[in-house]
């Protein structure tokens, strides 16, 4: 960060603290029950070799890539709720940086700040941190396809949508309009899909911090 936007030392001292309690309030009770979804997971996506879960998609578990982390946590920590549900903790907790660093780039500190403090304490942000799922993930990607390494953020975007068109919705039909069984439910999928692929060959925009990057090179 260059002028007017570089934060001062006492401002990373109340981020840190932020980020602290980012990180108390994702990580009580982390190691609770199971909710039924995440059972499902485990017992045929997370227990699987990494090769296995990389080409095969069984059941209702369209999250692949956090299916990769979550069984990289189970061989590490061993298998329990707080493992599998560990990645979607740092990432929560590594989109609300994010966020913060992002928000920096067209704002003062404080209003970074604030914002990011309201993601901190949001109901949903620390529930979905807390379930064995990959919404963290995507909300860190979607994030940093808005300014930074666009191209390769959006890629993998494209490509997890396509995973789950074709795994979950084109089996159920043909025709991606309206709902089974005159159609897959697959339209808002292909939207995404096709809208991040086009996001590879443009870039972020003139106001992403790709192009900062570039401009202060």
């Amino acid at each position: 960060m260059t002028g007017n936007r570089t934060t001062k030392p006492g401002g990373w001292i109340w981020l840190g603290l932020l980020l602290l309690a980012a990180g108390i309030l994702r990580f009580y009770k982390l190691n609770s029950p199971l909710w039924l979804d995440e059972v499902v997971a485990l017992v045929q996506s997370y227990r699987e070799p990494f090769w296995q879960i990389l080409t095969s998609f069984p059941g209702h578990f369209p999250h692949p890539l956090y299916g990769q982390l979550a069984h990289g946590s189970l061989s590490v920590f061993g298998e329990s709720a707080f493992s599998i549900r560990l990645p979607a903790a740092l990432f929560g907790i590594a989109g609300i940086f994010y966020f913060y660093r992002f928000s920096r780039r067209f704002s003062g500190h404080g209003e970074a700040l604030l914002g990011a403090a309201l993601l901190t304490v949001s109901y949903h942000h620390i529930y979905f941190s807390q379930d064995a799922r990959g919404y963290t993930v995507y909300l860190l990607l979607a994030l940093i396809a808005t300014g930074l390494f666009t191209r390769a953020a959006a890629f993998i975007a494209s490509g997890q949508m396509a995973v789950a068109y074709f795994w979950m919705h084109q089996p159920r039909s043909l025709w991606p309009i309206g709902d089974p069984p005159e159609g897959n439910s697959g339209s808002l999928a292909i939207l995404f899909c096709f809208a991040f692929f086009l996001l590879v060959f443009t870039g972020g925009g003139s106001y992403s911090i790709d192009a900062q990057r570039k401009r202060h090179r």
